[in-house]
């Protein structure tokens, strides 16, 4: 039938019709097909930087949905049923840290060294990860050239 109602052109006939339901409509629709959409390594790792999870709590969060902190269990990160319920698959944390060698490839350097951390009575000196790029210029340079290939930016 939409076939005929599309003449021939069923694909946008079935756009135009998922357009006019509502925001609710739409969503039920995807829940109940069954659809999951993959949110691709790149996306996740942007997300965990920008929610400024670690590693191991993120891998904690997809298991268990929740987040013990200090013995107490923190409700809000129920990020593996959230993402469940919305129809949404994150990738592997294995193909997250591959995109982010990717990204950082062999630019990131670390080494600890003594930094002074405030206590109720006075400091406290101690060893403390830091991180850092030895060659930035290098780094943005090598990245404008990769985003240059994919027409993202231009390199002038």
């Amino acid at each position: 039938m939409r076939d005929l109602v599309s003449a021939g052109d069923a694909r946008s006939q079935l756009q135009a019709e998922i357009r006019h339901l509502t925001k609710e409509e739409r969503q039920r629709l995807l829940v109940d097909a069954g659809f999951t959409l993959d949110i691709p390594p790149g996306q996740g790792l942007a997300m965990k930087a920008d929610l400024g999870i670690p590693w191991n709590k993120l891998r904690t969060i997809r298991r268990q949905g929740y987040l013990h902190v200090q013995g107490t269990i923190i409700q809000g990160f129920e990020l593996h049923r959230w993402l469940k319920e919305w129809g949404l698959s994150m990738s592997s944390e294995k193909k997250q840290r591959v995109a982010a060698h990717q990204l950082i490839g062999d630019n990131l350097e670390a080494e600890s060294i003594p930094l002074t951390f405030p206590l109720k009575r006075g400091e406290e000196v101690r060893a403390a990860a830091v991180c850092y790029v030895p060659h930035m210029v290098d780094k943005v340079v090598s990245l404008l050239e990769e985003n240059e290939k994919y027409t993202l930016c231009m390199v002038l």
